[in-house]
């Protein structure tokens, strides 16, 4: 009778064990990989140190601001970092009246279209017009001035269309922008 007790307490033990194992390895607490494989080859990513100069509209006129971003091998997620960094400094600089990210950049089949969702409408209710318009323009100015870049993007939140009262974002935005200077 006790060697069975002893056998069921073990055995439970060890399924009890291998079930939290499984748990931290489907959750990712746990990550197990190949010691002698490289690490950037893990994502395919691949990527390295780049300065780029971000441009926003703030004290009525456009201020640059260097930052460094880890530039990726993927042109969506080096787009996707370089506007996730800007907007970190919008909200730093507190332009923006809460805490905005790129959910998901993508790029079209022909690398001419960008499309970015956002976590959130990054436009204030009473936000003024010409407010929405150098938020965009900033974006632009900035994909603009870091090298090789879309022809157009268009914004979404939450992978839908952006929907604004004073605003057309059904359409995609030309790179070029409309604001002058």
């Amino acid at each position: 009778m006790n060697k069975k007790i002893i056998t069921g307490t073990v055995g439970t033990l060890l399924f009890l064990l291998a079930g939290a194992l499984f748990y931290g390895l489907y959750h990712e607490f746990i990550i197990i990989r190949n010691p002698w494989t490289p690490a950037d080859h893990h994502n395919g990513l691949g990527g390295h140190k780049k300065t780029v100069q971000l441009l926003y509209w703030a004290h009525d006129k456009w201020q640059q601001e260097p930052v460094e971003i880890v530039e990726m091998n993927d042109k969506a997620e080096s787009l996707k970092r370089l506007i996730n960094a800007w907007l970190t400094l919008l909200d730093e600089e507190g332009i923006t009246e809460h805490k905005i990210s790129v959910q998901t950049a993508l790029l079209s089949s022909h690398e001419d279209e960008l499309f970015l969702s956002f976590d959130r409408n990054p436009f204030a209710k009473q936000s003024a017009t010409w407010a929405k318009l150098a938020f965009i323009e900033g974006i632009l100015k900035t994909i603009r001035e870091n090298g090789s870049y879309p022809q157009k993007i268009r914004f979404l939140v939450h992978h839908q269309e952006l929907a604004d009262s004073h605003l057309d974002f059904s359409n995609s935005w030309p790179i070029s922008g409309f604001l002058v200077g």
